[in-house]
């Protein structure tokens, strides 16, 4: 096995013989910079067994975009189909746009660097999202580098946007009022109720979406949150976030809204081959932003504070809190995986609550004010 050493460079590489071009002049297989002599081996074998079966891709003219195919092939055995979702939209939307057509060989540090800094500074992703995107592009180029395709990762070294905590908008006693009030206005999105119950048990988007209408238990009241709706939309999973089946209890405003739901779904929505609580008039799935659009369409209407419909569930949580509702009862409500998960979130309201406490030790050590001294 010809595996050489760069004294200079303290690098390994080899070069392997690959006949004769179709100009008749010798092919030559060069490959450098690995850093461990086992790596250099592993690509050299590699290398002679796809020529021996004529398999072998010329490195020098495999683009990102061709690379991702074959990758993402295997990705999906490996993770979860929530997690490849994503992942996949990621690619589709922003990272094949960017890099697609670019050949491995060339993408350097620099040029990953200047889409993650495209994708927080113009299209605003957090840095969780640009987490994730050089998440996808590392494991890639990791992938390439064992197959002798490329020897350095343009990851390293790069650059993530500032952490800053995500801004929450809870709705006050009023809002909440003036959105219970919008039930009697007939002109009402038909997703009203959808919203309406993020807002009375704190369900996530895809669970609500997710939701069908034998988990709705009318007699006792309960709603058992056994799937979610995928976030694209494309299909039902039987695997909520927390892995686990949960139960919330709906109070009876929720409950009269959704007995009247099922009288307006039988005329909106006559096939519904699903049983979903929500879909749409042809009885499919409701793509998720839709509700954004709702949420966001109602607090226009009503002069409401705009806020995302995953704010309605921490104003639920809010809720629940100043009412004095034990933590780990919330906690289960929500779903979380500890109570420590809902404190952590929560934390801000608790020095607020210090004020009701102090109220009613003081009603239960209630005493004369007046001092009476001994003589």
């Amino acid at each position: 096995m010809n595996i050489k050493k760069d004294k200079n460079k303290g690098t390994y590489y080899f070069v392997i013989s690959a006949g004769f071009n179709s100009e008749g002049n010798r092919r030559q297989i060069k490959r450098t910079g690995f850093k461990g002599k086992k790596q250099a081996e592993e690509a050299y074998l590699r290398i002679k067994s796809e020529l021996a079966q004529e398999s072998f891709v010329d490195p020098n003219n495999v683009t990102f975009g061709d690379y991702y195919g074959r990758w993402k092939l295997k990705k999906k055995l490996q993770i979860e189909e929530s997690s490849f979702i994503r992942y996949e939209r990621l690619c589709r939307l922003h990272i094949i746009p960017a890099i697609g057509s670019m050949k491995l060989q060339k993408i350097t540090s620099a040029i990953v660097q200047n889409l993650i800094d495209h994708l927080a500074i113009e299209r605003g992703f957090a840095r969780k999202s640009c987490l994730l995107v050089t998440t996808i592009i590392n494991d890639l180029f990791k992938k390439a580098i064992k197959e002798g395709l490329v020897t350095r990762n343009p990851v390293e070294g790069i650059d993530l946007p500032k952490k800053t905590d995500p801004e929450i908008v809870i709705w006050d006693e009023e809002n909440v009022a003036t959105f219970l009030g919008v039930r009697n206005d007939r002109q009402r999105s038909k997703y009203y109720v959808a919203v309406l119950m993020a807002l009375l048990t704190g369900m996530r988007k895809g669970e609500i979406l997710g939701l069908t209408w034998d988990k709705v238990d009318f007699g006792n009241g309960i709603i058992t949150i056994s799937q979610i709706l995928e976030s694209d939309g494309s299909k039902l999973s039987q695997k909520t976030k927390g892995k686990k089946v949960r139960k919330v209890t709906m109070p009876d405003l929720l409950k009269q809204a959704l007995i009247e739901h099922i009288e307006f779904q039988k005329k909106d929505s006559p096939t519904n081959p699903d049983n979903l609580v929500f879909c749409t008039r042809r009885g499919k799935r409701v793509i998720p932003n839709t509700l954004n659009d709702v949420l966001n369409s109602m607090c226009e209407k009503y002069d409401l504070p705009r806020m995302k419909f995953h704010d309605l569930r921490h104003t639920h949580a809010t809720m629940l809190i100043k009412e004095n509702i034990n933590i780990k009862v919330i906690q289960e409500r929500l779903g979380h995986s500890k109570a420590s998960v809902t404190l952590d979130i929560y934390s801000h309201l608790l020095p607020s609550m210090q004020h009701s406490v102090t109220e009613k030790l003081n009603k239960m050590f209630e005493c004369d004010s007046t001092v009476t001294k001994s003589s």
